[in-house]
């Protein structure tokens, strides 16, 4: 049987933001398509753009393509202000879609929502990281591609939104090293409370975190996050994430390469960072010894506790050398 339909691309529709979206003229044609004695609306693919701003080279057959959210249905939520709509430019001409103004503004607003939206949620029900029913439900209906999809993305942002072809060769084969370093910051800039709580609800993950100086908790909490929200399973992994700034005894290869690859990043410039980089290249044991030597002595002359931790890696390595010698 052969039917008729209209083709019509959703960011073809009239909006205010720079594209079309699924809003309210996006109703007014399907409303339209009704009147005509239409039943079909053809589309094109619904996934986010790629390469030349084009649907049918995407990074995802899955994922949704954020440019098509409701920014007034936000508004209408009270996750976005109006002031905060008008004060980004969408494009000069309404007739065409500006994606590079769009990749700027739309990400931003987005952003502001999803800040507005967790701020919402935040203690309800008597949880102080509170997610509706039906995020999990997403998250667990999705769960095929939903992770690595997100790992993805955070790789490319990473590696400055460049074909992954072309970004260093531990983060395309999924390095474990690379993955650690990747996260092993990511909750540095959530607030003490924050890190506080975050302990407090997952106290099997904590490592006693809140009676251990509050300069190590980001590293147990970026592992919690990893763990729980992000879908991070390989307990090697999280064990570098968790102890990259004070260390641990028995440390593993991994746990040792992410803490000195932190402590000696290409932003860091304290006396003696330059040897310790040599020095890493060469034995990683004494490297770590130089390390958390140069750590722990520097805590305590600024008069702070000591992590015990980070004073039972550095006697475990020594022993360990001693034993060897």
């Amino acid at each position: 049987m052969r039917e008729s339909g209209i083709l019509m691309p959703v960011s073809s529709l009239p909006g205010p933001y720079g594209i079309g979206c699924f809003g309210k003229e996006a109703f007014k044609f399907v409303d339209f398509l009704a009147d005509a004695g239409q039943k079909i609306w053809q589309l094109l693919p619904l996934s986010p753009t790629g390469y030349g701003d084009s649907p049918y080279q995407s990074c995802s057959a899955f994922a949704g393509n954020p440019y098509f959210i409701d920014l007034d249905a936000l508004k209408e939520e009270g996750l976005l202000t109006a002031a905060q709509l008008k004060a980004e430019p969408w494009g000069d001409d309404p007739k065409q879609v500006d994606y590079g103004t769009l990749y700027t503004s739309r990400y931003k607003v987005l952003r502001t929502a999803y800040a507005a939206w967790r701020k919402a949620c935040k203690g309800l029900h008597g949880c102080s990281d509170y997610f509706p029913d039906d995020y999990y439900a997403f998250t667990l209906s999705n769960e095929a591609w939903l992770e690595d999809y997100a790992l993805y993305m955070a790789l490319k942002v990473a590696n400055g939104m460049k074909n992954w072809v072309e970004w260093e060769r531990p983060y395309r084969l999924r390095d474990k090293a690379a993955l650690a370093a990747l996260l092993h910051d990511s909750a540095k800039e959530i607030s003490k409370d924050e890190m506080r709580e975050l302990m407090r609800q997952y106290p099997q993950y904590a490592e006693g975190g809140e009676e251990r100086p509050a300069s190590v908790w980001h590293g147990i909490c970026a592992a919690i996050l990893a763990r729980t929200r992000w879908g991070v399973e390989d307990e090697a992994i999280l064990s570098a994430i968790a102890c990259h700034t004070a260390g641990r005894a028995g440390m593993s290869k991994l746990d040792k390469v992410v803490y000195l690859a932190d402590m000696t990043s290409k932003e860091r410039d304290w006396p003696g960072v330059g040897k310790l980089r040599k020095l890493e290249m060469k034995d990683l044991d004494a490297a770590m010894l130089a390390a958390l030597k140069q750590t722990n002595d520097f805590v305590l002359s600024q008069g702070k506790p000591l992590d015990p931790q980070s004073a039972a890696a550095y006697e475990d390595i020594l022993a360990h050398q001693k034993k060897e010698c």
